[in-house]
């Protein structure tokens, strides 16, 4: 018998653009129009999953798509094409994933540091002071699943990997008062750039949602 979830998923592009507009009029996921919500769901379908972990998952950053190490490991599981994932090692100061891609006789490794963090100048931002452990391991995930899986990950990126302009701190804008409303496209703009600086999306999103209110 089919599946009756299945009949929930876009079968036409105009049924993917009808759930996009309803995406961005239910304001439960912090999209800025239709169109970007199309893409997203798109982008989403690339990596096997289903719309409502795409608006989840998928975000646009500048223009460009951003996705969960969490949304890429599922979507590398999904496919089959791993035999293995494991995190050996997940601390504050380092974390190591090894994965066996099928068909191949030896796993492949990627190891990220505090070290290397502090390198690239990520230690300076709050959610890395935070949770080192948590974003060692999005940005040690998100560097493997793009060099061993490039096929399933398709180019895409996690937040804070690209090269964006400076953030806009959102514990900073909630604190400070202001007696005017702030616009969506402010919340956008600091939504956005909260995830450039690789606040966990969740996070993000729920500041946001404070900032909108």
């Amino acid at each position: 018998m089919t599946n009756e979830l299945s009949t929930l998923e876009p079968r036409t592009i105009d049924e993917a653009i009808t759930l996009a507009q309803a995406a961005v009029a239910s304001r439960l996921y912090s999209v800025a129009s239709p169109e970007a919500a199309l893409m997203i769901l798109l982008t989403g379908r690339d990596l096997g999953l289903t719309a409502s972990q795409s608006l989840r998952a998928v975000y646009v950053v500048n223009g460009k798509p951003v996705v969960s190490s969490d949304a890429m490991v599922a979507a590398i599981r999904r496919s089959g094409l791993a035999t293995s994932w494991r995190v050996v090692e997940s601390t504050v100061e380092r974390c190591t994933i090894t994965t066996r891609r099928a068909g191949e006789d030896e796993p492949e490794s990627e190891t990220f540091t505090l070290e290397d963090a502090k390198r690239a100048g990520l230690d300076r931002k709050d959610v890395w002071r935070a949770y080192p452990r948590d974003m060692l391991r999005h940005r040690c995930a998100a560097a493997l699943a793009r060099r061993v899986y490039p096929d399933v990950i398709l180019g895409c990126y996690a937040p804070g990997e690209l090269d964006e302009p400076a953030p806009v701190d959102v514990r900073t804008v909630e604190r400070a008062p202001s007696p005017d409303r702030l616009t969506a496209g402010d919340v956008l703009a600091r939504y956005d750039a909260d995830l450039a600086a690789g606040v966990d999306p969740d996070e993000a999103h729920k500041a946001a949602k404070e900032l909108a209110r």
